[in-house]
């Protein structure tokens, strides 16, 4: 059965009123703050490349540390995390004080 073609829906009341009674009231919402600017390559100062030797290898002061500390400093990490010491900052101190003696001995034989 096919929908009459006068705009009401057979109780008197046509369905464009039933729609503007039937829509939500219009809500009101708050305007949000002005969103943040973005940093853009224009607002971000511009530094040089780093030296090639520095990209390559890393910088001097991650060499010097790879070189001379890094070893002895993740061995003292592991003795700390396995004994739990109760000053673990003075147990890894005394740690790198030995190892320091140690190691300057072995030069001097």
């Amino acid at each position: 059965m096919s929908a009459p073609e006068n705009p009401q829906n057979g109780q008197g009341v046509s369905v464009d009123s039933m729609l503007s009674e039937n829509q939500a009231p219009e809500v009101k919402r708050e305007e949000s703050p002005p969103a943040k600017k973005l940093k853009t390559e224009s607002s971000v100062p511009k530094h040089k490349d780093a030296p090639v030797h520095e990209i390559v290898g890393g910088s001097s002061v991650r060499q010097y540390l790879n070189q001379h500390l890094t070893q002895h400093l993740l061995e003292g990490l592991k003795k700390v995390s396995k004994e739990k010491p109760e000053d673990p900052l003075a147990s890894l101190g005394q740690f790198l004080l030995q190892r320091s003696d140690e190691l300057k001995k072995a030069e001097n034989e």
